[in-house]
């Protein structure tokens, strides 16, 4: 037998499931061993009477607040070549 790799969509999909469950949506299912290693921590975000810094957390991890949007684009030549004609432009000011 040979192990097979996932691919990147079925790595993404499961991501996905992952922060859903988390959230709180029974609907989705994940791993039995991440359940079980992750369910006080889906129990505890999942409490409605949770307050109000500890929904923002949630939120800020849960939502990737801490990326930035642009984090997976690679620029094209034209803008890393714009970016260093301007710094030189600015240098030599």
């Amino acid at each position: 037998l040979k192990l097979r790799k996932k691919t990147e969509k079925e790595k993404k999909k499961e991501e996905e499931d992952y922060l859903e469950w988390l959230k709180g949506n029974p609907e989705v299912k994940v791993d039995q061993n991440l359940a079980k290693d992750m369910s006080s921590l889906q129990d505890y975000w999942s409490n409605p009477l949770l307050d109000v810094d500890e929904k923002f957390l949630r939120d800020f991890i849960l939502n990737k607040g801490y990326m930035e949007p642009d984090a997976d684009r690679i620029p094209t030549y034209d803008e890393i070549v714009a970016e260093h004609h301007d710094s030189e432009v600015k240098n030599s000011d």
